[in-house]
């Protein structure tokens, strides 16, 4: 029976959120090709500069760091080569944290809408945006 320690599992759980954070803030770094010393600093940098930290204390659903950079990552990955695989590890993942806080499922939102907007601007081109498009469909349903 684990009910005794459910207050200590959360914490833990939310601590290694934010090591979680600074993993793929690193990997997103070095994906942008931010040399691996400076993306260890930023990456550091960046994850103690959250404004997540602050939330255990009223808004504990919030204050899970990584849930953000994750979605960032995936879709860094998805640039590089679009499958159907990472389309629907991005569903699951913004499903799961959208049923935890409103506050991910719209954030995901205005962060997969940016990207086809840039995607758009980028290569002029609504066939191309289509074929991209076409990788999210499962998201749809």
């Amino acid at each position: 029976d684990i009910s005794e320690h459910t207050i200590a599992i959360m914490n833990i759980a939310i601590v290694l959120s934010f090591l979680f954070c600074a993993v793929l803030l690193y990997l997103i770094l070095t994906k942008l090709k931010v040399a691996p010393w400076f993306a260890t600093l930023a990456a550091l940098g960046i994850m103690l500069m959250s404004p997540q930290h602050f939330r255990p204390i009223a808004h504990y659903a919030l204050s899970y760091g990584f849930v953000i950079p994750l979605i960032i990552y995936l879709l860094l990955r998805f640039e590089e080569k679009p499958s159907y695989l990472i389309s629907a590890i991005i569903g699951v993942v913004i499903g799961v944290y959208g049923l935890i806080h409103m506050y991910y499922l719209a954030i995901a939102g205005m962060l997969i809408g940016w990207y086809f907007l840039f995607t758009f601007l980028r290569n002029k081109s609504w066939k191309e945006v289509i074929r991209k498009y076409a990788e999210f469909l499962p998201l749809d349903f």
